[in-house]
């Protein structure tokens, strides 16, 4: 028998598993209690790539795999989550450590086959033994931090098997939620409910903490703001996607702990507290505080309400100005043409109620918690139209508004969300039934176009060409009805028709020989507009509800002169045999027929 308290106390030792000891991997659960702690979804199979019941060797090589989250995602929060704020709790390290020496004090420990001292040589003296490792205490990156704290991890998971609760370790987790694609870096997972934990290089978290040395914190939407604000923002909202109350923000050697707080009769509105900065040398109090956190979440050690002073001012966030000077001449040459001459950054449109008298100047609040409220139709995502919109089909002159329902696709570019549309102008009742396809990229914060962002203009190129046919009478079948770029304060959104859903791979399997023809004709009939669609697949074919093919994802198309293909004298067009002259068509015409190119398959 042994008491493990004394060995996270007295012997200030870390833990970490022994080659040949493994804890049993649990099944995956079933959430059905409906407690906002749990899952709203079954709990995730794991891929034995990427999850283990500690972190796997590949992740101590990775720079970590947390992705911005977009504004898109802060409107999917059901679009009815109610303003948080946070305020600071000094004691909550405390009270942590506390229920954690209580729960151990009263509970023996019976290690069936580890005797004690197997048992001594699994809890390695980390923060002695190991001062001189690389990264331990001065890393410089994320990827040190994360290497790091994965030690950290595997000791959390050994502890839990020990007590009884073999847990998940979830490395690069996105929620199972319906349009969200934001990654957290680690989701610690036992009985249906997780705990999180997000990485940042130090010299990033030792920005973002300079934000809580105050009493209190504002959480806010703007994706614009400053980085330091973001990484706050983020691990607030990353609680709130996967609808957990506990979540630790470290770089290893500093950790601070949030803890959500959802309304209830005695609190009717949810709130967020944050403890004090915990370092990690010569302290256990991070790890003691980081198990016991993963046993509240299980619900076998409960933590006394936080000690906060709620009375404490939050502090105004000041709008921040666009930050596109930043870029260089070359990158603001280049969406010069698409610029709006519409105060885009300056009026990302509120989702608070409407009070009366002047428009306050703070930045919006984050919506997040538990408590739904039903939020108007006029409060929906509002965008500007980039002055390039003018060449395309027109959602008219003022600002729309675009009630993002859900995902239908993500890509190298960007995430593309069915949608429904709200026309901003003194009619209240132009709002539309019909169904678009907005493909999102959230801003680069330097303002440069690179990367996504650089994609979605280059495809925003080819819809151009394509819709200046249509105009001419000519190939407007070839893919959705464009409406052009438009941007809110933190996306640049492409607007086009929906059109339906991809094909798999099944679908093109079942396709006819008409069907095979026609998507054969469009790619065909782009190549006359002198467009190469560089990424042929059945994904980028979509069919509607009539039952005709559109192209999309033109991300990686380029200027193309077709050898297939010339005119005639009378200024028509026809195509000859173009098996061994047009690498695309080629390519195209082996995917659906299974063989190459003859003259008889040529669509006439």
């Amino acid at each position: 028998m042994l008491i493990l308290r004394d060995h996270l106390e007295e012997n200030a030792k870390f833990l970490s598993p022994t080659p040949g000891i493994q804890p049993p991997v649990p099944e995956p659960e079933t959430n059905t209690s409906g407690d906002p702690a749990s899952t709203s979804n079954p709990a995730p199979t794991p891929n034995p790539a990427s999850t283990s019941r500690t972190p796997t060797q590949n992740s101590k090589k990775s720079s970590g795999g947390s992705t911005d989250v977009s504004d898109a995602e802060v409107k999917l929060l059901d679009k009815a989550w109610k303003p948080v704020a946070g305020w600071r709790d000094v004691e909550m390290v405390d009270s942590l450590c506390k229920a954690l020496h209580t729960y151990l004090g009263e509970r023996s420990v019976t290690l069936t086959g580890i005797d004690e001292m197997l048992l001594q040589v699994c809890f390695q003296p980390y923060i002695d033994g190991n001062r001189t490792k690389p990264g331990w205490l001065y890393n410089n990156s994320e990827a040190d931090a994360r290497a790091m704290v994965n030690e950290v991890i595997q000791a959390v998971s050994f502890v839990m098997n020990i007590l009884g609760f073999p847990i998940y370790v979830l490395n690069n987790y996105k929620v199972p939620v319906e349009g969200f694609h934001s990654l957290v870096d680690f989701a610690l997972m036992a009985k249906k409910v997780k705990m999180l934990t997000e990485i940042k290089a130090p010299q990033v978290l030792e920005k973002a903490l300079t934000k809580l040395e105050g009493q209190s914190m504002r959480i806010s939407t703007q994706s614009g703001g400053p980085s330091d604000e973001l990484v706050l923002n983020k691990a607030c909202l990353y609680m709130s996607s996967h609808k957990v109350n506990w979540l630790a923000l470290t770089s290893h050697h500093k950790w601070i702990f949030f803890r959500l707080h959802p309304s209830s009769d005695k609190e009717p509105e949810p709130y967020i507290s944050y403890s004090s900065v915990e370092m990690m040398e010569n302290n256990t109090r991070p790890f003691r505080a980081l198990l016991a956190m993963m046993l509240a979440t299980v619900g076998e050690i409960k933590v006394v309400d936080s000690n906060v002073d709620k009375t404490v001012p939050l502090p105004v966030i000041e709008e921040e100005e666009h930050h596109s000077s930043e870029s260089s001449q070359e990158d603001q040459d280049k969406i010069g043409s698409y610029r709006g001459s519409g105060p885009v950054t300056k009026k990302e449109y509120d989702l608070r109620p409407k009070p009366t008298g002047p428009r306050p100047t703070d930045s919006p609040e984050l919506l997040v918690g538990w408590t739904r409220r039903k939020v108007p139709d006029t409060e929906w995502l509002l965008f500007y139209a980039l002055d390039g919109t003018k060449q395309c089909s027109s959602l008219g002159a003022a600002p729309i508004r675009l009630w993002l329902q859900c995902d239908v696709g993500q890509g190298s570019t960007g995430v593309v969300y069915e949608a429904k549309l709200n026309i901003d102008d003194d009619d209240d009742n132009t709002r539309t039934s019909h169904s678009y396809a907005v493909k999102t990229v959230v801003k680069r914060r330097s303002g440069n176009i690179k990367g996504a962002v650089a994609r979605l203009f280059h495809e925003f190129e080819a819809y151009r060409k394509i819709e200046q046919a249509r105009k001419h009478g000519k190939f407007g079948h070839i893919a959705p009805r464009c409406y052009g770029m438009y941007e809110s304060r933190g996306l640049y959104a492409l607007i086009l028709d929906y059109e339906g859903e991809s094909l798999d791979d099944d679908d093109w399997a079942s396709l006819t020989e008409k069907e095979k023809s026609a998507i054969y004709k469009l790619i065909s009939d782009l190549h006359y507009l002198g467009i190469g669609h560089g990424d042929l697949e059945p994904r980028n074919v979509v069919r509607n509800s009539e039952g005709s093919y559109k192209i999309i994802d033109f991300d990686k198309w380029w200027f193309h002169d077709c050898p297939g293909i010339k005119r005639t004298k009378k200024g028509s067009w026809y195509r000859r045999d173009i098996g061994g002259q047009c690498d695309e068509l080629k390519y195209l015409h082996e995917m659906l027929i299974g063989r190459p190119v003859k003259k008889e398959d040529i669509p006439q």
